[in-house]
């Protein structure tokens, strides 16, 4: 006598997840890689940073060290607030201060605005990652996780990989990189009508 078994894990009757899911699970994955790519891109961009804003590396250190101990702080607070925020509206949260954070950066005319503005965007990139893997295990049934959870992995390892490209000619032209368009316009204010670079043999002498 036989008994059939069941694999829990079989997706032959799973059926597939509706468009509203994907939609959803799709626009958390681009946010997460836009803020994963703008927290790992700095740590090519403070020897720029420093250059143009005449700090020491001492000082420059202090934009990745605030946004990863924002970061410690705002992480172990995003399982309370999704106990009792609407996704939607921590979604919105999370993406208004990032914005916010970016939008200040590229205003900054200083390096302690500067610093202020990336602790801002560290709030909003905080929540995406917990809201992300939280929103995928509550939507996606058992059978399809794996599969969801390897999408999730490439956006994590995908983001910084990119985000350590350091061009040969143009390794300075990170103006257009999301979360550092700020670079061109410190630049721009940095080298004002009142301020002038030598030229490359004065500086030699």
């Amino acid at each position: 006598m036989s008994t059939a078994t069941t694999d829990p894990t079989a997706t032959t009757d799973t059926p597939p997840l509706p468009r509203e899911h994907l939609l959803v699970i799709g626009t958390l994955l681009v946010a997460s890689f836009v803020v994963i790519l703008n927290e790992t891109v700095m740590s090519v961009a403070v020897p720029v940073l420093q250059d143009d804003l005449g700090v020491p590396p001492s000082t420059g250190q202090w934009l990745t060290t605030a946004f990863m101990l924002t970061m410690a702080v705002v992480i172990p607070l995003t399982g309370y607030l999704i106990q009792r925020v609407a996704t939607r509206t921590l979604y919105v949260a999370a993406m208004s201060l990032f914005t916010a954070g970016t939008v200040l950066a590229f205003a900054s005319q200083g390096f302690a605005m500067l610093l202020v503005a990336r602790v801002v965007q560290a709030s909003g990139t905080a929540v995406m990652l917990p809201l992300l893997m939280t929103t995928v295990m509550t939507i996606v049934p058992v059978a399809r996780r794996g599969a969801m959870m390897g999408n999730i992995t490439v956006v994590i390892a995908v983001a910084p990989a990119l985000a350590g490209v350091r061009p040969r000619r143009h390794r300075r032209a990170r103006a257009g990189v999301v979360g550092h368009a700020h670079l061109a316009a410190v630049r721009r204010r940095r080298r004002g009508p009142g301020r002038l670079r030598r030229p490359p043999a004065a500086a030699a002498a």
